[in-house]
């Protein structure tokens, strides 16, 4: 989570960075959903 600290400076200076942030986001949301339910289910 550390490296969004500064995602307007560095966003500003390589924006590459900001490519694929979204896509980021979603996947790690999509695994901590899948680890909660894989917890919950046992």
């Amino acid at each position: 989570m550390s490296q969004n600290l500064h995602v307007s400076v560095s966003g500003n200076r390589r924006p590459i960075n900001q490519k694929n942030a979204k896509k980021r986001n979603a996947e790690t949301t999509a695994v901590l959903n899948f680890l909660k339910e894989r917890k919950s289910a046992k």
